[in-house]
């Protein structure tokens, strides 16, 4: 759990005229990027899980409703690590844009009540093994 909490990472904010790239993890392990997105009534997340060569393994979205960005945030990262552990991946980095959802579940920040929950699930998982 450890390596995987380390391998936590966010992208800073870039305004939308700046090019972003997508760069592959290590070889040996895979990278699962996750996302919230928002229209005017209802939030979404989701995951995208590629191994070091780039190639797509597992990727899904979820409506979540009306809920905070950020409890869209962190559900996509839960929903993305319970698929890649679920398929057989333990060496996994994470990189996301939400620093607060990050900071959680790095335990590098108090944690909000509205994600408490959801980061709770998640390292309850890995310390019962998955």
């Amino acid at each position: 759990m450890d390596d995987l909490l380390r391998g936590l990472s966010s992208t800073p904010s870039t305004p939308t005229h700046t090019f972003v790239r997508w760069y592959p993890s290590n070889p040996g392990r895979v990278k699962l990027n996750f996302d919230g997105s928002s229209n005017q009534y209802l939030l979404a997340g989701g995951f995208i899980l590629r191994d070091w060569t780039g190639k797509v393994i597992k990727l899904g979205i979820t409506n979540y409703g009306h809920v905070s960005s950020l409890v869209a945030e962190a559900h996509a990262l839960k929903d993305g690590l319970h698929m890649a552990i679920q398929a057989g991946y333990s060496r996994i980095c994470v990189e996301g844009d939400n620093l607060l959802v990050i900071q959680a579940f790095k335990g590098l920040q108090q944690v909000s009540w509205q994600i408490k929950n959801i980061v709770q699930d998640v390292l309850t998982g890995f310390q019962q093994g998955g």
